[in-house]
């Protein structure tokens, strides 16, 4: 049929988030081989990249201009991380600063089967840092994964070439597999799965919930309230848990910054996986820098206010992609 008619950006502009991250943790199966390789699998990244692309331009996003409303601007990958960043084509005179890092923590730190890949950008004049991460499994390793995230924070960045700390950023964001469990044993979730008051039980026993009021690092960081059921653990194309792993909030976004807000969280019923992703929508004030000092009759220009841009964090725990040309699905 016919094409349909562009969307104006200035008609659903409050609608569509001003930059767009991807964080996936298991782009590739992280098998032996791939895992000692270390080697990212560049055939499924450019085929994410352009999933997402075709998404963006064949649903009729399109500026004031006609041109397409997003671009690619950014990308970073590590064995199985992998995230990729979209913003609106008008904000290309006030994005700058882009770098990448990436940590290992697995086998203390010499693998990147586990760790973070990070990017971070400035807009205006105010720097951000998103945190893509998969920390280690397990139900007793609370310990573990807190040492891991504070190996992330302290890590990032800290090269010849880069040399930035993620907690200097004015806003921060991590998404991903954080892999804490519920401190309760599978029996008794088991049974406080089948009503609304037991979830929230189990919540209260969630163990990042836990870490962000007592770990120096986690603590750090907030959470949107978490009003969505387990990410993890499913039969793979099903809505039934696969009880040989208790159910567990393992994929969750945090944040932190002075001028940044959460406006939604939430997860999404994709079942091609044992885990659900999840996203978040936030809301980030920024610096833009003053204009070129230009004296007009001996009065400078005034600094521009402060501008509100939006972030939508989707993150795909868990996503398997097969094949060549992977589906994305896009929730606005």
């Amino acid at each position: 049929g016919p094409s349909p008619p562009p969307i104006r950006e200035d008609d659903q502009a409050e609608h569509l988030p001003d930059i767009f991250i991807l964080c996936i943790q298991e782009l590739i199966e992280l098998s032996g081989y791939n895992v000692i390789m270390g080697s990212p699998d560049k055939d499924r990244e450019e085929g994410i990249e352009s999933a997402v692309d075709f998404i963006l331009r064949n649903l009729g996003l399109r500026g004031a201009s006609g041109q397409p409303l997003y671009r690619r601007v950014q990308s970073v990958a590590m064995v199985g991380l992998y995230s990729v960043m979209f913003a609106k084509d008008a904000l290309r005179e006030v994005l700058s600063g882009f770098d990448v890092g990436s940590v290992k923590v697995g086998f203390k730190g010499s693998t990147g089967n586990k760790g973070a890949v990070c990017i971070r950008f400035v807009v205006g004049a105010t720097p951000v840092c998103v945190v893509n991460v998969h920390l280690s499994p397990g139900q007793e390793k609370v310990d573990e994964r807190c040492r891991e995230f504070r190996s992330i924070l302290q890590q990032a960045f800290q090269s010849v070439r880069s040399h930035y700390s993620i907690l200097e950023h004015d806003a921060i964001i991590v998404a991903g597999d954080f892999n804490f469990r519920v401190n309760m044993d599978k029996d008794d979730i088991r049974r406080n799965m089948t009503t609304e008051q037991g979830i929230q039980k189990c919540i209260f026993h969630d163990q990042l919930t836990r870490a962000r009021k007592a770990d120096e690092y986690f603590r750090y960081f907030r959470e949107p309230p978490l009003r969505f059921g387990p990410t993890y653990k499913y039969i793979a194309c099903s809505t039934e848990f696969d009880w040989k792993r208790a159910p567990a909030w393992c994929d969750r976004i945090l944040f932190t910054g002075k001028q940044i807000r959460s406006l939604t969280y939430c997860r999404h019923d994709l079942s091609t996986s044992d885990h659900r992703p999840i996203s978040a929508l936030f809301e980030v004030v920024v610096r833009l820098r003053p204009p070129q000092y230009r004296p007009q009759n001996g009065v400078p220009y005034h600094h521009p206010p402060n501008h509100s841009y939006r972030y939508e964090i989707p993150t795909t725990a868990g996503l398997r992609v097969e094949g060549e040309s992977p589906r994305l699905t896009v929730h606005p």
